[in-house]
C-alpha cells in the first residue's frame, strides 16, 4: 500500500523523468522541471528521497485489479511504452499489465500508459461525436479507431 508521501514522490519522479532524451520538447522538459522543483519546495522533498541508483533491484508495478480496458488500448500500447521507459511488460493471469524495471522507470511507464490511454479514449469520444454509426456498427467504429490510434506499425 502506497502512502501519500510515496504518491507525491512518484509524481515528482515522473515529472523529473520528462526530459528531451525521453522524447519531450525543451519547453515541456523545462515546465516539468519547474513543476517538480515547486512541488519539492512546497512539500520539503530532498534530493536524497528521490535518488535512485542502477544497483537497485527490479521493481514490479501492477495496474490496480479494477482497471478497465474495454478496447484493449493499454494492451496495444504497453510494449512501446515499456521499450520507451526501458522496462519489461507482460500480462498476468487476470489480464493485468505488469511493468518490471527500476522504480522510477516502472512508475513512469505506468503513468505514461495511463495518460496515453486516457488521451486515446478522449479522442474516441471526439471521433464518435461526428459519427452516425449505431448499434453493432458503432462498436466496430470504436474498436477500429482505437486500434488505428495504437497500432505499432508505421504506414
Amino acid at each position: 500500500m502506497t502512502t501519500q508521501r510515496d504518491s507525491l514522490l512518484d509524481k515528482i519522479r515522473a515529472l523529473l523523468a520528462k526530459t528531451v532524451e525521453n522524447g519531450c520538447t525543451e519547453s515541456e522538459a523545462l515546465a516539468a522541471l519547474a513543476k517538480a522543483r515547486a512541488m519539492m519546495d512546497a512539500y520539503a522533498v530532498g534530493d536524497d528521497e528521490l535518488s535512485l541508483t542502477k544497483e537497485e533491484k527490479a521493481i514490479l508495478r501492477r495496474e490496480p485489479p479494477d482497471s478497465k480496458d474495454p478496447y484493449r488500448i493499454k494492451q496495444h500500447l504497453a510494449v512501446s511504452v515499456a521499450k520507451f521507459c526501458e522496462c519489461k511488460v507482460w500480462g498476468d493471469r487476470g489480464g493485468i499489465l505488469v511493468f518490471c524495471g527500476l522504480l522510477s522507470d516502472a512508475q513512469f511507464a505506468t503513468w505514461l500508459l495511463d495518460t496515453l490511454a486516457a488521451f486515446v479514449q478522449n479522442e474516441i469520444v471526439g471521433h464518435l461525436m461526428g459519427s452516425v454509426a449505431e448499434g453493432q456498427h458503432r462498436r466496430r467504429v470504436i474498436a477500429s479507431f482505437a486500434l488505428g490510434c495504437t497500432d505499432q506499425r508505421a504506414p
